[in-house]
């Protein structure tokens, strides 16, 4: 049990370490290439994903990482993860007519647990 406590309090130094990153790789990317937001968003996604598995496989899980084998998984649930969040939104506030800050909370719970819970039992387990 307390193993999974820490992992979990791991997983969230990681992630908002990897959303911050995100954040501002895509700001700076638009600012300074003037690219589309959605390439600056990708490209700050993209190192988002690559910091959260480093920081994952290194820290909260602790595994002995076996690229070839558990990042293709990663990034599977990354990008489930990240469908998952768009259904939800679309969902909430077009069929439910949810507002959209409510609907974010709904995304910010279910998104992280479904997250944590596919990587420790499925993408980063040894």
């Amino acid at each position: 049990m307390l193993k999974s406590i820490n992992q979990l309090k791991g997983f969230v130094v990681v992630g908002a370490l990897a959303t911050s990153l995100h954040v501002v790789i895509a700001t700076m990317v638009e600012a300074i290439f003037e690219t589309s937001p959605l390439l600056a968003n990708f490209i700050g996604f993209s190192s988002a994903v690559m910091a959260s598995y480093l920081g994952h496989t290194k820290t909260t899980f602790a595994i002995q990482a076996r690229h070839q084998f558990h990042f293709p998984r990663f990034l599977f649930v990354s990008l489930v993860g990240l469908t998952l969040s768009s259904l939800i939104t679309l969902w909430g506030v077009e069929k439910l007519g949810f507002s959209f800050a409510a609907t974010m909370l709904v995304v910010g719970v279910v998104v992280p647990l479904f997250t944590f819970f596919c990587l420790k039992f499925w993408a980063l387990r040894e």
